[in-house]
């Protein structure tokens, strides 16, 4: 028979070893900001919350197909801060990009604490089939 004290109890911990997992380090001030991916029939956006970087914080490559989105700069440290949650001192993302990407239109835009990453994909040649004549 189904407890849900059991199993809320189990999700609790679980969470809480999630979270233990995934937190910031505080010696290292690594965090993995948060992404949001769509699709449309011209290509991907990514969406990723970094609030308080400028432009020239992000560094972005796409290498064999991969794409890295990272960010290396130093935050204010306030002394006055009670709580810090939002700082980007230092993190990496990457994604695995389809073949039919376009890497060379790929474009990049901050706006209001968000990088938009634009994606385009090649337009999809219907499988045509040549035939081949043996001389």
């Amino acid at each position: 028979m189904f407890n849900p004290i059991i199993r809320d109890s189990f999700l609790g911990e679980f969470d809480n070893i999630f979270n233990v997992l995934t937190r910031p380090s505080v010696y290292t001030g690594q965090v993995t900001p948060k992404a949001n991916i769509s699709q449309d029939k011209t290509g991907y956006q990514i969406s990723i919350a970094a609030p308080g970087l400028s432009r020239g914080d992000f560094n972005i490559e796409v290498t064999d197909n991969i794409l890295t989105v990272s960010s290396e700069g130093s935050c204010e440290n306030n002394e006055n801060s009670l709580k810090r949650e939002y700082s980007y001192r230092k993190f990496s993302r990457s994604w695995s990009l389809p073949e039919n990407t376009n890497v060379d239109d790929v474009t990049a835009d901050y706006s209001a604490g968000i990088l938009s990453l634009n994606i385009p994909v090649k337009e999809v040649i219907n499988n045509k089939t040549k035939r081949i004549e043996v001389n």
